[in-house]
């Protein structure tokens, strides 16, 4: 009888045994684990700097100086956390994790303003030529031309002028393509009003 139950014990203690050892596995596999998601975040950090400094929207520039900011003080703190590899290694992605959607962020608006910038000749030249025709058809008309297409008239030359000075590209092509409508709906009811409302 004492032997059966020192045979149990046994059993119990190898298996207690293993589970030890397996413990230790898996709290080797996160230190290394963590030591790679460290590596990555600092990575991560310095290309966040530089696309920090090189953005042109001040908000979104602040937006990712604060994910800078909360990645830099996760691996600060990571001393703290020396004898728990497990939550460091999860403390890490989580913080890499929200660095890239950030920087994701950051890239999207940047791509946004490039190519605010880039229709933004093409959207004047456009509302420009519009605001001619329709000051033609609004002098042509003379005095049947209502008051409709001349304050719609006013209010694209409003917007140009808004466009002309909006220093933010993608506001100034949204007032661009305002006055090119505005300038449009103008010439449109100029003609009807010339022609009597038969246009």
């Amino acid at each position: 009888e004492l032997l059966s139950s020192a045979a149990g014990h046994l059993e119990r203690a190898a298996g207690d045994l293993g589970e030890v050892e397996g413990v230790e596995g898996a709290l080797a596999a996160a230190q290394r684990e963590a030591a790679a998601e460290a590596a990555g975040l600092d990575e991560e950090l310095a290309a966040a700097r530089r696309e920090r400094d090189a953005h042109a929207d001040p908000d979104e520039a602040a937006a990712l100086g604060a994910a800078i900011g909360e990645a830099s003080v996760t691996l600060g703190a990571r001393g703290e956390l020396s004898g728990d590899p497990v939550t460091d290694r999860d403390r890490l992605r989580a913080t890499r994790d929200r660095l890239e959607v950030a920087r994701a962020a950051a890239r999207a608006s940047q791509q946004r303003l490039d190519g605010a910038r880039g229709a933004l000749a093409g959207a004047l030249a456009i509302a420009e030529s519009q605001l001619v025709v329709a000051r033609a058809a609004v002098d042509r008309g003379g005095r049947r031309v209502g008051a409709d297409a001349r304050t719609r008239l006013a209010e694209a030359e409003r917007q140009l002028v808004m466009a002309r000075q909006e220093p933010d590209p993608v506001a100034a092509l949204d007032a661009a393509r305002r006055s090119a409508a505005r300038a449009n709906d103008a010439e449109a009811l100029a003609h009807y009003d010339t022609l009597g409302g038969a246009y």
